[in-house]
């Protein structure tokens, strides 16, 4: 609980979410996601038309909802399933106004040559994310690091 503790205070904001039953389930399972447990959370319902997104914004981060534990995806991989195959750069704009990190796996969208990208907490919070997924630091450039 520490470790969430920590990182929510250092640019990680949770939102209140679609309905307040399910925040129990969730805070269940970011408990086991920090503890190192491959968790989906495909089963939370995040409400982003408060947030003023594009169509192609909203596009984006459904397909990256959709990314599951264990496996990355490029900008331009993303851009392609949104609809917007030379998107890449855009994808990385609207990843960028993501309101609940974590839950919609941001940090899980990394360069074509393998390098991070960004991180709108920080590639130090990117990170550590990704080795708590079970990433190691061999597997990206030497940024990674």
């Amino acid at each position: 609980m520490a470790t969430l503790a920590r990182l929510n205070t250092t640019n990680f904001q949770f939102q209140r979410l679609a309905d307040g039953g399910q925040e129990k389930r969730l805070i269940d399972d970011l408990q086991r996601y920090f503890a190192g447990e491959a968790t989906s959370f495909e089963h939370v319902k995040v409400d982003l038309s408060p947030h003023g997104l594009t169509s192609f914004q909203l596009a984006v981060l459904n397909q990256v909802k959709g990314i599951p534990c264990g496996l990355l995806k490029s900008y331009r991989q993303v851009a392609e399933a949104a609809g917007s195959p030379r998107g890449a750069r855009a994808v990385g704009q609207a990843i960028g106004r993501n309101p609940v990190p974590i839950v919609i796996p941001c940090h899980r969208v990394i360069n074509a040559g393998g390098g991070l990208g960004g991180f709108t907490g920080g590639v130090d919070k990117k990170k550590i994310l990704l080795r708590i997924e079970g990433f190691q630091p061999e597997q990206f450039s030497k940024t990674f690091v």
